[in-house]
């Protein structure tokens, strides 16, 4: 701002970004497309500043991140935290039956394999080159990588079009304001 004749205080943008930032994430999430139908969660564990931290994960099948949470424990009140969080930060699944938790076998071993691999890419590409100093620094990390992941590269599975290309194409256009 200043580049163009206005001087503006770092307090001032601070506030700017805590008055509005919630209102424009709220805006991005409903105007998000539905996610799959179905979704593969998993957990595993990386090292923030030489202790062992949480992070679980979920996707769609086609590999598009639906969220992740970074947490210190491993238990059911964590993993119940996550699953609560998927669902209120994403619409409801497309399919008009409800939502089923299911641990039958049907698919689990195709599915567990999809998630480690994903998991492999993210600790060799960005957890292992990183030494996080903090949760925080993780998070961001993690949420760079995965906007990363979603948004620039291309997956050869989706014939060469990054996740959100091949979920977010035919979307359509956003009224102009007045």
């Amino acid at each position: 701002m200043e580049e163009r004749g206005v001087c503006v205080d770092h307090s001032s943008i601070n506030r700017w970004a805590i008055r509005f930032l919630p209102l424009l994430e709220a805006v991005f999430r409903n105007r998000k497309r539905a996610v799959g139908t179905s979704w593969r969660m998993d957990e595993t564990y990386i090292k923030v500043k030489g202790v062992w931290k949480y992070l679980y994960r979920a996707v769609d099948k086609q590999g598009q991140t639906i969220d992740f949470l970074l947490t210190a424990k491993r238990d059911a009140a964590a993993a119940t935290r996550f699953f609560e969080k998927a669902m209120r930060h994403n619409s409801e699944p497309e399919k008009e039956h409800s939502i089923q938790i299911s641990m039958d076998g049907k698919g689990c071993w195709r599915d567990n394999v999809f998630v480690e691999r994903l998991w492999r890419s993210i600790k060799y590409e960005e957890v292992y080159l990183y030494a996080y100093d903090s949760v925080s620094d993780a998070k961001r990390g993690l949420e760079k990588y995965f906007r990363l992941y979603n948004q620039e590269r291309p997956h050869t599975a989706l014939d060469d079009q990054t996740p959100d290309e091949f979920n977010f194409d035919n979307l359509p256009a956003l009224p102009k304001a007045a």
